[in-house]
């Protein structure tokens, strides 16, 4: 016979409740229905995001470019995560290339109409992905590449490749 009590306490295990604000959670509903992801990979992905942080501060804390490989080597032996940051590493790579190239192009009027134009977007839903700028302003990806590429005005969360203003 299955013992109801036991399993319940062993699933309970897995659950954190948490009290949050009436503006927290809907700022929480918004961010994740803008990115597309439920409110609790919202959360653990800021979770996971805030213990990058503070094990690595060096990696957020420059405005140099990151490199990568020395993080991986510095992240713990969590293989299921770095099988995810691996995978995502060529993609990282090739925007950092894409975002150096496009740096060096002289800006023109057109492209500073471009960029107050994703300010204008990012404030409103604070962080997307090149391709969703690209979609939603109806912009090449290289003219959104050239725009944050700009790492005084923009940075680029190399986890969820997604980019917001600086502050």
């Amino acid at each position: 016979m299955v013992n109801i009590k036991k399993i319940e306490v062993e699933v309970k295990k897995n659950f954190l409740h948490i009290a949050f604000s009436e503006n927290e959670l809907n700022d929480i509903k918004k961010y994740s229905k803008d990115i597309g992801i439920t409110r609790s990979e919202f959360l653990r992905e800021a979770i996971r995001d805030k213990v990058m942080r503070i094990e690595h501060p060096e990696a957020f804390n420059s405005k140099s470019t990151i490199d990568i490989k020395s993080i991986l080597e510095k992240i713990s032996d969590n293989k299921e995560n770095n099988k995810i940051i691996l995978e995502k590493l060529d993609v990282i790579t090739k925007m950092q290339y894409n975002l150096k190239i496009l740096n060096s192009i002289v800006n023109t009027p057109i492209i500073a109409e471009k960029e107050q134009k994703i300010i204008e977007l990012l404030k409103k839903r604070k962080v997307l992905k090149p391709r969703e700028i690209s979609d939603l302003l109806t912009y090449s990806i290289e003219d959104v590449y050239r725009v944050i590429s700009n790492e005084k005005k923009f940075s680029v969360d190399i986890i969820s490749e997604r980019i917001k203003l600086n502050e």
